[in-house]
């Protein structure tokens, strides 16, 4: 294959990704934890990837192959090296971002959680009680008791409710403290509602679309 079209794979490749990573493309609404390309993280994604091709292109420039000098073999690993770089990147955003179109969660840093926060004036009264869905779990909230129910295996965890303000809350598992978690709403509709959540044992903030299941359906 031609240089120039070894090239234009590797551009092609790096727009895509940077596109997917800092595009926030199949994102279920906007980001709260970024604005919409951000130009540091753009020059930071393709300082990563070229860093790559660099390292890992030059260590096989250094293989044996057909008496061609290192920088004649150079040209080509650099760019196929950034390419399959990139090809995993983009495998792994793509199927993070079906993953949080399909099933309406995304993983976010654990300091997400004390960074957001519910919108001034943000009237969650309408979700205190009611049914909804969310992550394949089946949700009846009704007071001050949680039931999800795992729509797959039919097993159920019973919470109890804690409301910390208007649109803030704690579940309280209570048959497993490590099931515990602290919520918090930032957006209401009248089909659904965004919230983040903080698990006791868990490594990272989680952000949820909540569905509404109306009465009937």
């Amino acid at each position: 294959m031609k240089l120039k079209t070894t090239w234009a794979i590797t551009i092609i490749l790096l727009t895509v990704f940077i596109l997917l990573n800092n595009g926030n493309f199949g994102s279920l609404q906007f980001d709260e934890e970024r604005p919409t390309f951000r130009a540091s993280m753009v020059v930071a994604d393709i300082f990563i990837v070229m860093a790559f091709g660099v390292v890992i292109g030059g260590l096989v420039a250094l293989i044996p192959f057909r008496k061609l000098g290192f920088s004649a073999k150079f040209k080509f690993t650099f760019p196929w090296s950034s390419s399959l770089l990139l090809i995993f990147l983009i495998s792994v955003f793509g199927y993070s971002a079906c993953f949080e179109k399909m099933k309406g969660v995304k993983l976010c840093s654990k300091e997400t959680y004390d960074k957001v926060a519910p919108p001034a004036g943000l009237d969650c009264s309408s979700i205190k009680n009611g049914k909804f869905e969310a992550a394949g779990d089946l949700i009846e909230r009704l007071g001050n008791q949680q039931i999800e129910t795992n729509m797959r295996s039919n097993k159920k965890i019973i919470y109890t409710v804690e409301w910390n303000g208007d649109c803030e809350y704690y579940l309280i598992a209570k048959a497993d403290s490590t099931k515990n978690m602290k919520i918090k709403i930032v957006a209401v509709t009248d089909d659904s509602y965004t919230c983040y959540g903080l698990p006791n044992a868990g490594k990272n903030t989680i952000r949820y679309l909540v569905k509404r299941i109306r009465e009937g359906k």
